[in-house]
């Protein structure tokens, strides 16, 4: 019985664009669920840096409307 890694939120930090996008290489290798953005600064532009860098785990925004 294989178990399978939960989907995580990772946040952009300023000045660090590529060490996030190389955690998130990291993130599909090591095979989570899926990477969700808060809306701390841009999530929409981290998602698309994420789409451009990962070929197969599910992404998206956590954004929510209250």
């Amino acid at each position: 019985m294989s178990t399978r890694l939960p989907a995580l939120a990772l946040s952009a930090v300023p000045g660090r664009r590529a060490a996030t996008l190389e955690l998130t290489r990291e993130i599909e290798a090591r095979g989570f669920a899926g990477i969700h953005c808060p809306s701390f600064g841009d999530g929409l532009g981290l998602c698309q840096a994420i789409g451009q860098v990962t070929d197969t785990i599910e992404f998206g925004t956590s954004i929510v409307n209250l």
